[in-house]
């Protein structure tokens, strides 16, 4: 009889990795929603109307400068919020 050869054992396949890249979870939009007491308001980023409040805002994600006029009377409020990518965050502004 002939010898039979024993098998080798098969090579353990590995997992790809991912491929997607950290970086661009952190570079991604996120969402502002924004209310108001006290009355409604014009929202602004810099010149361009975003619309009134309240408001669901899809900004890319960083530090945003936005003027909020409330409708009426009263001053132009200024606010800075801070978008994370692929977040959702509820800020309230008071108008006075």
């Amino acid at each position: 009889p002939k010898a039979v050869a024993a098998a080798e054992p098969a090579a353990k396949m590995q997992k790809p990795r991912r491929t997607r890249s950290r970086t661009a979870a952190k570079t991604g939009p996120g969402t502002i929603d924004l209310v108001t007491s006290g009355g409604w308001a014009e929202v602004y980023k810099g010149k361009k109307l975003l619309g009134g409040t309240p408001r669901r805002l899809t900004l890319p994600a960083g530090r945003h400068k936005l003027v909020l006029k409330p409708f009426g009377e009263g001053k132009p409020k200024v606010v800075f919020v801070t978008v994370e990518a692929n977040k959702r965050k509820k800020v309230s502004v008071r108008l006075e």
